[in-house]
């Protein structure tokens, strides 16, 4: 996998991530999915909009099983990477 560095600047702090440019933009899709639902179900109980509630729900779900693939296959990734050093080393 790719291994890049970004820089991400907080306040006048500089703070750097060396996490995989792909990873980053996974992570930010499963929160945002989950943050949009929230937001959705909470704007949908103040107007009392059942259907903006229901699609807050779904998007809320995606943002969960994105996260949840995501880890099954860092865990996949995990796996393959033991074995290939198991074979390096017989």
């Amino acid at each position: 996998m790719l291994d890049l560095r970004r820089t991400f600047s907080v306040s006048d702090r500089v703070l750097t991530s060396k996490v995989p440019l792909e990873k980053t933009e996974n992570i930010m899709g499963k929160e945002l999915d989950k943050a949009k639902g929230k937001v959705e179900q909470a704007v949908g109980d103040l107007t009392g909009n059942k259907d903006l509630k229901k699609h807050g729900k779904a998007d809320e779900r995606a943002g969960r099983a994105k996260g949840f693939v995501e880890d099954v296959k860092d865990k996949a990734d995990e796996v393959v990477d033991k074995v290939k050093e198991k074979v390096v080393e017989h």
